[in-house]
């Protein structure tokens, strides 16, 4: 079983006690106590090193969890330098504790670099495999805060030489989705117990999946955030991630795009995948966008492509988000992967299935829960009016719903000749389609049945949180007897839906509901089982 563990900066022993107890409380396996801050403080403020050494081991007796002792160096991310022969005799004094660590976390570059170090070092833990030698275990790591280490390989080789220790650990900085399969896969082809941390964003999911890698340890943040980047919290791994059930065969999902890490999506579908019995994870899959369009889908391909060929993994689909809706479907063009009428009439698709044989389909469930949402509201008769705010891949799934509910469908946006683009696009593509393009600003005066902001304003994080593409008093001219939707869900009461409000519409829809069934049309893609609509509506209002 893949242990979690909760990092510890320790700066006074007795409130990391009490994190410690902290974190068994939320469910942690061990604690890692980050030393090298006391210590060096002790130089710094006149104190005693044998005292802070000898409250050092105090804690460490006195520990509530199993616990990792680690003085890290400077020059691998270390808080304050300490002396080598301070750091020694701290590790001879906890070998010598009645209940010492369970283990000793020294860099490799450390232990590598004299042979008197060395030798202090293996007198001070066990033998791996010798259950009677109570010394504590040695964990050997190497880091790199910057990125992939370019000798990476070349690392590992001088880890797995190394015979006295019993785990062996490589950190590094990730730049890409790539580099966190690559993590996963040193921990899948290790012979000896491994930890292979991708830190950042985009290596989260070497944290998230440990258990699938059959990883030593993942690391997991208690009160007080996070002491690396990327790393979650416990209660987040617990519980949104489904830890504990996360095994190698567990097939895996995730959200595409950039940014990702404000996605509610995680919380919905493993909640979704827990309430139906579904061997399923969901995380997020941070893929930026390049300087130019180019650059963009050669990224967004090269990291599906790596996501779909890494067997270990047992990917079987994802979301595909801002910026990458178009790059999923022009990639399923050129693979020849199923593509569905929304997806060929929008040009852009955020559904990626794969199923357990291999083949693949995207879809555009964006335009179906738009379809869906609008045939279950009243008065959608032919040829009423409908007003699209927007020209970007979420105005063209409406623009596609509105059409095919036979509404006659005007967009606005603030590139009239992308607006004009887009109603051609769909005019072309719908039968019988009555659509035009204009600028946003110019709002018509006349009367409309069905009124959706698809543009990012008003979101939280986004460009402008306060904004809103009409204001009351322009909704009030044309939306009397609309039904005005925002597909912006966060937040949950928008500027545009406060501005609804405020000119008496009655009818509002939140962008809850559409992430909601969008969501629930990608699940049963990917489950062949009826979703639990009700889990979702909680997950994504939580």
């Amino acid at each position: 079983m893949t242990l979690i563990c909760v990092p510890l900066m320790v700066m006074d022993p007795a409130l990391a006690r009490a994190q410690a107890l902290m974190a068994r409380e939320r469910g942690a396996d061990l604690v890692e106590y980050r030393v090298e801050g006391f210590l060096g403080d002790a130089t710094e403020d006149g104190g005693s090193i044998d005292d802070r050494i000898g409250a050092v081991c105090a804690m460490v007796e006195g520990s509530p969890l199993a616990c990792i002792v680690t003085c890290r160096s400077a020059g691998e991310g270390g808080e304050a330098h300490v002396d080598d022969e301070v750091r020694l005799g701290l590790y001879e004094r906890l070998a010598g504790l009645a209940t010492p660590p369970r283990y000793l976390d020294v860099e490799l570059a450390s232990y590598e670099r004299s042979d008197a170090f060395r030798r202090r070092v293996d007198a001070c833990v066990g033998e791996p495999g010798d259950a009677r030698d109570s010394r504590p275990s040695l964990i050997l790591s190497v880091h790199d805060f910057k990125g992939r280490p370019n000798d990476m390989l070349r690392r590992v080789t001088r880890l797995n030489a190394c015979e006295r220790a019993a785990v062996h650990k490589v950190a590094f900085r990730a730049r890409s989705v790539r580099d966190a399969l690559e993590a996963m896969s040193l921990c899948e082809g290790s012979a000896r117990p491994m930890i292979a941390i991708a830190m950042g964003d985009e290596g989260q999911m070497s944290r998230l999946l440990a258990g699938k890698a059959k990883a030593f340890l993942t690391y997991a943040a208690c009160d007080g955030g996070p002491t690396a980047p990327g790393q979650p919290r416990v209660e987040e791994l617990l519980g949104t991630y489904r830890f504990r059930s996360v095994q190698p065969a567990t097939r895996v999902y995730g959200i595409v795009g950039w940014p990702v890490s404000h996605s509610r999506s995680p919380a919905m579908h493993n909640a979704g995948f827990g309430s139906i019995g579904w061997d399923g994870v969901y995380v997020p899959l941070p893929v930026a966008a390049g300087a130019d369009e180019a650059s963009s889908y050669a990224s967004f391909k090269g990291a599906l492509v790596e996501l779909m060929a890494h067997h270990p993994l047992r990917f079987r689909g994802c979301s595909v988000t801002i910026p990458h809706k178009e790059n999923l479907f022009r990639l399923a063009s050129t693979q020849g992967w199923g593509l569905d009428e929304a997806s060929i009439a929008c040009g852009a698709s955020n559904t990626l299935v794969i199923e357990d044989g291999g083949a693949a389909r995207v879809l555009n469930t964006d335009a179906l829960a738009m379809e869906s949402l609008l045939a279950g509201q009243g008065g959608m008769v032919e040829g009423a009016q409908a007003l699209i705010l927007g020209a970007g891949g979420m105005a063209r799934a409406a623009a596609w719903a509105c059409a095919r509910a036979g509404l006659t469908t005007g967009i606005l946006a603030r590139d009239p000749a992308q607006a004009r683009r887009v109603a051609a696009s769909i005019g072309e593509r719908v039968p019988g389609a009555r659509v035009e393009g204009g600028r946003l600003g110019e709002i018509p005066t006349r009367s409309f049945r069905f009124i959706v902001n698809c543009t990012p304003l008003g979101m939280t994080g986004g460009p402008d949180s306060k904004a809103t593409p009409m204001s009351a008093a322009q909704l009030a001219v044309c939306a009397e007897r609309a039904i005005v939707m925002d597909t912006v869900y966060a937040p949950q009461r928008t500027p545009f839906l406060a501005a609804a409000e405020e000119a008496g519409v009655r009818e509002r829809i939140s962008g809850l509901a559409l992430l909601v069934e969008q969501a629930r049309q990608q699940f049963e893609a990917w489950t062949h089982q009826q979703a639990p609509r009700e889990v979702f509506e909680r997950a994504a209002r939580a």
